[in-house]
């Protein structure tokens, strides 16, 4: 199926009159817990859109994916786009005469792209080898992690990015916001297609898609910010191409743990990275024992090149059958033919898979590696409810780590001697909030988006640290909250370990001189 491209400003005018936003539409199909919409219910949906008014049209047609009539379609998107949307790859006819889009609509923030449906109202659809995927959690992880440091740009606009593994083009264009030129790229060549279609949708003159295999459309150039939703999913089929990391090996050579994709799109990746510049990927990997068993630090420690500062964030951890029962069923439920039996039978063929690489579980992360000095690797395992909250900042979190990189954890106060005689000051947006757990009267916690990150301390502690403003070296203004304070020196290595904290996380930085 090709669409034509110059359906995109007929669509746009269409979706800009009619209102067809985010919000619009959440507030047509009802938002649950979290603001999301539960588009698996099909009859409570498709009761919500029952009227005639022309964004409920839209929303049946190009969110639901439902059948409308011929008569309401034409209402709703005109006579010219509805005749050039069935001849151009946009609409279809069904055999009752109905008309069925057959690209779903996502709209998200200020964009709106096309993608192929998952799901229709009487359920799951199987997806083809070349399913382009629409937005979905790991795609929007980059968008959330990267968005403090868009915002502080201010106005400074990065002059280069890349989109490596576009897909639909979402990310390509989220970072065409920010970025004076920026690539996508893809293998699969229905991807390419509406990544094209969604720039010309959205205006994104400055993105640009190409179609080839990892980097190889974009050898010998550099980039400012690379970002990246691979296909990440360790398992042995080769059948979706979003979806299995395995439909590229072949560029990759022999399996030993099964994440070799994952490594090849961060190892060529990184090589791109121009000064200063930032990887931003959502991995997945294999790992041996139990979860704290940390066998898997030292693998993924060689990924990134060693003048490079890496940063690898471990958000869940999964034992390989529950991995398994998760995509298989994930993705089998829209298959015709679909049963219990053909169920059981592929999830033993995909543990025979994990008993032959020898692997026990399956991790979920994110890896960000940025090029600048002084390189460092750190690993963490983070909630993934604070990321896609918005509450990690990528940037801001790596000047912390890249100064806190040179002492040991836990700090004691001669450690914090090379600090002592700069000046140091709370980040904008620094928030303190009042513990109230049993046991921590009177203590405080340094939050950042609402996630804490030094802390609970007691509150005499605190009124030490929050002279912290920049005026005065951090040697003096400690000495002096002690003094002021009636605060014995025997205290200093418990101050030095919330410093060593602050700073790890970007929560203190070095004021100007």
């Amino acid at each position: 199926m090709m669409i034509d491209l110059s359906l995109a400003p007929l669509l746009q005018r269409v979706l800009k009159d009619a209102g067809f936003s985010f919000d619009s539409v959440r507030r047509v199909l009802g938002a649950g817990p979290g603001g999301l919409v539960d588009l698996s219910s099909g009859p409570l949906a498709m009761h919500r859109t029952r009227g005639e008014g022309t964004l409920e049209v839209l929303v049946r047609l190009l969110v639901l994916g439902a059948g409308v009539s011929a008569e309401m379609v034409e209402r709703a998107l005109g006579r010219e786009l509805t005749s050039a949307g069935l001849k151009g790859g946009l609409l279809e006819r069904s055999e009752g005469g109905e008309i069925l889009s057959r690209l779903a609509g996502v709209p998200y923030g200020d964009m709106v792209v096309l993608a192929d449906f998952s799901r229709r109202p009487l359920g799951p659809v199987e997806p083809a080898r070349d399913h382009v995927m629409g937005i979905g959690r790991s795609t929007l992880v980059p968008t959330r992690l990267l968005e403090g440091a868009m915002k502080r740009q201010a106005g400074a606009r990065l002059h280069t990015a890349l989109d490596l593994g576009c897909g639909c083009g979402f990310l390509a264009l989220w970072a065409g916001a920010w970025c004076d030129r920026v690539i996508g790229t893809d293998i699969n060549p229905r991807a390419i297609e509406l990544a094209r279609f969604n720039a010309l949708l959205n205006g994104r003159a400055n993105v640009e898609i190409r179609q080839g295999s990892l980097t190889e459309p974009v050898h010998g150039e550099t980039f400012d910010l690379i970002v990246s939703n691979p296909p990440f999913v360790i398992s042995p089929e080769s059948a979706i191409v979003y979806r299995d990391g395995a439909a590229q090996l072949s560029h990759v050579g022999v399996r030993r743990r099964g994440d070799e994709f994952c490594e090849r799109v961060v190892r060529d990746a990184s090589r791109l990275l121009g000064e200063g510049g930032v990887l931003v990927t959502t991995l997945n990997w294999s790992e041996i024992g139990d979860v704290n068993s940390g066998n898997w630090q030292g693998r993924l420690g060689g990924w990134a090149p060693e003048d490079c500062q890496a940063w690898v964030i471990r958000t869940d951890s999964q034992p390989v059958d529950a991995y398994a029962a998760m995509w298989i069923r994930h993705t089998m439920a829209g298959e015709p033919g679909w049963s219990e039996a053909r169920y059981f039978e592929r999830f033993d063929a995909w543990m025979r898979h994990y008993e032959m690489l020898g692997v026990e579980r399956i991790a979920y992360g994110q890896m960000i590696v940025r090029r600048k000095s002084p390189a460092f690797t750190m690993f963490e395992d983070i909630d993934g409810r604070w990321i896609e909250g918005g509450a990690i900042d990528v940037v801001r979190a790596l000047d912390g780590r890249e100064n806190a990189a040179g002492l040991r954890e836990p700090a004691c106060w001669d450690d914090a001697a090379a600090w002592l005689a700069e000046k140091w000051k709370f980040a904008s947006g620094t928030q303190v909030q009042e513990v109230s757990e049993i046991g921590r009267a009177g203590s405080v916690a340094v939050c950042m988006a609402g996630r804490p990150v030094c802390g609970p301390m007691h509150t005499e502690l605190w009124r030490v640290l929050a002279g912290l403003t920049g005026r005065t070296s951090l040697g003096r203004t400690i000495e002096d909250g002690l003094a002021i304070g009636g605060i014995g020196g025997e205290r200093k290595d418990e101050i030095a370990k919330l410093l060593w904290g602050l700073v790890r996380e970007g929560a203190l930085v070095r004021a100007a001189t």
